[in-house]
């Protein structure tokens, strides 16, 4: 009988444990890659970029995935504008953050943005081709443009960078 007792007695201090094991902080971190592949979105939106002659601007539909659909949709753009033969965007140039507030897009471009040449021209196809990329999405109806985290106000040409850009219809051709 004593046996009995000593049996039961080991197995209620043991089986509080088996819940304790090693095992168990590993599944949290799995459930989260599980939530963060959740987030991920998929999408097919247009990316806007310049026409062989750089006047206008054309829509080209992409699929595009992230968690933060706004930047990977510029972060295509970027590839996009890359892979051709004449880029217009400098070389190096990142997108570092989208950010919306009240249906306004804050974009922070890296440092090599001042690097954009071309003038007034260029100036005027990279605004379009990023503002009108950015209203495709429903929640952004303006764009202003930062580099390295700070308000720019002036970058190749004579634009005025403080002020917000809408959709420019104007400038796409179809």
């Amino acid at each position: 009988m004593k046996k009995s007792y000593a049996f039961l007695l080991a197995a209620a201090m043991i089986l509080p444990l088996a819940g304790c094991s090693a095992g168990t902080p590993k599944e949290k971190p799995a459930a989260s890659s599980a939530a963060s592949v959740q987030q991920e979105k998929t999408t097919e939106t247009k990316i806007y970029l310049p026409t062989d002659d750089y006047l206008n601007i054309r829509p080209v539909t992409v699929k595009i995935t992230g968690s933060d659909l706004p930047k990977a949709a510029l972060e295509e753009l970027l590839k996009s504008d890359r892979s051709s033969q004449y880029p217009l965007l400098p070389k190096d140039l990142k997108v570092l953050g989208v950010t919306v507030q009240n249906g306004v897009a804050t974009v922070d471009f890296s440092e090599e943005l001042k690097a954009l040449s071309g003038g007034s021209t260029s100036e005027e196809i990279f605004i379009a081709m990023v503002t009108d990329t950015l209203t495709e999405f429903a929640s952004i109806k303006t764009v202003k443009f930062h580099v390295a985290g700070r308000p720019v106000a002036h970058l190749s040409g004579h634009m005025d960078m403080t002020k917000s850009f809408g959709r420019n219809e104007s400038i796409i051709k179809k």
